[in-house]
Formats: structure tokens, C-alpha cells, sequence
């Protein structure tokens, strides 16, 4: 299923937690215990962590891999709109992309 129907499924059906074991420990669910939406359970003191905040730690690594890949996206249309402004204002276009590269604002790079 995508992304997109997950998330449709998510806001107009309700969504059981039925899990009776703790992902990490396999240990029975106790109170207090915390469910994730991606369909992970876990025991409370399970999830310790330093930033105090609660996230399903078997998601953790994929969910930092679209983060960064969303604020990768989002510094390179960032970086597209200053091109295409200093380019639309400037007189001597040359100079502008060479100035742009030198400031590091355009980025050739495949990854």
C-alpha cells in the first residue's frame, strides 16, 4: 500500500492496536505502554531516550533516512529559487552563476 492510501486509511478508519508482546523485548505489554501508527508496541521503558521524545526506535533509522531526504529536497528548492531570482535581476549572467558556484549555492553533485 502507499504512502498516499495509508495515509487516507489513516485519517477516515480507525486504526487497532493489537498487539500483546513489546517489539523490542518480546516481553507482554504492560501499562504504561506506547503503540506507533507504523504498527510497532512497545513497553515504556523501552523507548528511553535523550531527547525525552517517544519514537518507535525499529523505525528510527528509515524515518531519519526521509527526513533527511525531504530536507535535502527542500534546501534545493531553496537553492533554485536564489538561481532564478539573482539570475532574472542580474545584467551579466556568466558572472552571476560564477559567483553563485563560488558561494556554493548550486550543487552538481548526483546523490
Amino acid at each position: 500500500m502507499c504512502i498516499r492510501d495509508r495515509y487516507k486509511k489513516l485519517r477516515t478508519q480507525a486504526f487497532v492496536f493489537s498487539s500483546t508482546k513489546c517489539t523490542n523485548c518480546d516481553n507482554p505489554l504492560t501499562m504504561p505502554s506506547v503503540h506507533f501508527l507504523c504498527g510497532h508496541s512497545f513497553i515504556d521503558t523501552c523507548l528511553l531516550s535523550d531527547k525525552g521524545e517517544k519514537e518507535c526506535i525499529r523505525c528510527l533509522f528509515e524515518n531519519q533516512r526521509i527526513i533527511d531526504t525531504y530536507e535535502q529536497l527542500k534546501r534545493s528548492c531553496e537553492n533554485a529559487k536564489v538561481f532564478q531570482e539573482n539570475l532574472n535581476q542580474s545584467k551579466d549572467k556568466f558572472d552571476t552563476i560564477t559567483d553563485l558556484l563560488g558561494k556554493g549555492l548550486i550543487n552538481f553533485s548526483k546523490d
